[in-house]
C-alpha cells in the first residue's frame, strides 16, 4: 500500500509540474455550471465466476472554472437502477446505487481564438452499492449487500470549441484513470453462519472517452449539451483475507459502461 501511495505521489507531482509549466498563449476566464439527467448500461464481470448487467439513471452536475492559468472542475454523478446477476444461479432486478465525485485541475492553452486544449489531473471517488440481500438465486443461493469503493487519479486531455456562433459545437475528452486503492465490503453477516468480509484491491486502471454536442441558446450564454460517454475499469485480484470460514478474495474484474447525459449549461 505504501509503495502505491509513493507511486501516486510521483504521478501527481510530475503531472502537476507539467500542467503548471506549459506556456499559456492567451487568458481565458469563464465559470460554467451544468446539470442534467443521464442514463447508462453497465456490465460487470468477474471472469469465470459471475457477471452482472443492467441500467442506471440519475443526475450529473459539473462546475468548471477556466481562469487564465488554470482549469478547475468539480463533477458529481448519482444514479440508481437494476442489475441482473448470473453466477451461482440467476437473480434479476438487484437494486444498485452509484455515486462518483471528481475534482480536476488542469492547464488550458488556446490553439486559436476559438479552440481550447486542456491537460488535467485530479482525484476521483467511486461508490457502487449492489444489494441483493433478501433475494435467492435460481439455484438456492442467498444474496447479500456488497459495496465497492474505488479511489483513483484521472489524467487526460479535453478539447473545447468556443466558437461564438449559434451552430452546434463538438467537444471531446480522453482520460486514463490510475486506480490506486479499492475496498469491497460484502455484508455476509445477514446470512446465517457467515460474517461480513472486507477486501482491499491496490492495482488496476480505467479509461474513459466522451463527446459533447453543444448548442448555444443565446449570445448571453447558456447551452444544451448532449454528452455520450464510455467508461471502462480493469481491476486486479484483491489480497486474501482470512476468517473462521477460510480465505476470501475479490477476483479480477472488469466493468464497461455506455451512456449519455443531457446537460443544461449556464
Amino acid at each position: 500500500m505504501y509503495q502505491r501511495l509513493n507511486a501516486l505521489h510521483r504521478i501527481l507531482i510530475t503531472s502537476l509540474t507539467l500542467c503548471l509549466s506549459m506556456p499559456l498563449w492567451a487568458a481565458v476566464g469563464s465559470l460554467e455550471f451544468r446539470l442534467g439527467p443521464y442514463i447508462s448500461n453497465i456490465e460487470y464481470e468477474e471472469p469465470g465466476f459471475m457477471k452482472e448487467k443492467g441500467s442506471l439513471s440519475g443526475l450529473a452536475g459539473r462546475i468548471t472554472l477556466y481562469e487564465s492559468l488554470a482549469m478547475m472542475s468539480l463533477e458529481v454523478d448519482y444514479a440508481d437502477g437494476k442489475m441482473d446477476y448470473n453466477g451461482s444461479g440467476r437473480i434479476d432486478g438487484i437494486p444498485n446505487t452509484f455515486l462518483e465525485t471528481r475534482g480536476l485541475l488542469g492547464r488550458s492553452v488556446l490553439l486559436d481564438e476559438a479552440k481550447l486544449l486542456t491537460i488535467f489531473i485530479g482525484f476521483g471517488y467511486r461508490n457502487l452499492n449492489d444489494d441483493s440481500s433478501g433475494l435467492v438465486s435460481s439455484t438456492g443461493h442467498y444474496g447479500y449487500e456488497r459495496k465497492q469503493i474505488y479511489y483513483y487519479v484521472p489524467i487526460g486531455i479535453e478539447f473545447k470549441n468556443r466558437l461564438n456562433s449559434s451552430d452546434w459545437r463538438v467537444n471531446g475528452r480522453a482520460e486514463y484513470d490510475n486506480f490506486f486503492y479499492g475496498r469491497n465490503t460484502s455484508y455476509l453477516g445477514t446470512i446465517s453462519g457467515y460474517s461480513d468480509v472486507e477486501l482491499e484491491q491496490n492495482y488496476g486502471h480505467g479509461y474513459r472517452f466522451s463527446l459533447e454536442f453543444e448548442k448555444p441558446l443565446s449570445a448571453q450564454g447558456g447551452a444544451i449539451v448532449v454528452n455520450p460517454f464510455y467508461r471502462h475499469w480493469n481491476i486486479e485480484k484483491s489480497q486474501v483475507t482470512y476468517n473462521s470460514r477460510g480465505g476470501w478474495y475479490e477476483p479480477k474484474n472488469t466493468s464497461d459502461e455506455y451512456g449519455v447525459a443531457v446537460f443544461l449549461s449556464f
